[in-house]
């Protein structure tokens, strides 16, 4: 909606009205009342979002979204994070999701790191392994819960070795302090 303004020239401008956006518990509430369908909607949306972006996991995507109009909403915008403001008089809620993940999609898309990932893919080609090619470059392209899944198994191998290095000093300790011949039976 725009006033029209007519000045002596007899031209008509634009002039927008201010628009309000949402505070933190009106978008909290607008959240809550979502329906099963319109959540449905956002998830299949993004599923067809995500492909060629950094998020791993449609859920990601749908998340980054809320985020930023939680963050936009608060005004306590830290370094490095973006927020957007829900027009909330103007906009329904679930098109202005929509249209987040569209933006931030399109951004993560054109982001060097993605660009940077998607030529080691196309290089890798079919024939060879795309994450390990990913690996060797300095990236890394698995999601989320597999690299979950490799830290705890790299902390329990490490405290199964911490626990094989006290099994192998105890055994030296042990073989030291025993004299030369105590082996020898009579």
């Amino acid at each position: 909606m725009t006033a029209h303004i007519k000045t002596q020239g007899g031209s008509v401008t634009q002039k927008p009205p201010s628009e309000r956006h949402a505070s933190v518990e009106e978008l909290s509430r607008a959240l809550m009342m979502l329906t099963a369908a319109e959540k449905l909607r956002l998830y299949a949306k993004s599923r067809l979002l995500v492909w060629g972006t950094e998020y791993t996991d449609p859920k990601e995507l749908l998340n980054e979204a809320v985020k930023r109009a939680l963050i936009a909403a608060s005004g306590a915008k830290q370094d490095g994070e973006r927020g957007r403001p829900w027009p909330i008089d103007r906009v329904p809620l679930p098109a202005f999701l929509s249209a987040c993940m569209v933006s931030i999609a399109d951004s993560s898309r054109e982001s060097l790191g993605q660009r940077q990932t998607d030529r080691l893919e196309a290089l890798a080609g079919e024939a060879r392994d795309v994450d390990a090619m990913i690996y060797r470059a300095g990236g890394w392209n698995t999601d989320v819960v597999e690299q979950a899944i490799e830290v705890e198994n790299a902390a329990d191998r490490q405290h199964r070795a911490q626990a094989d290095v006290q099994v192998i000093e105890a055994h030296f300790k042990a073989t030291l302090n025993k004299p030369p011949n105590s082996a020898i039976c009579c």
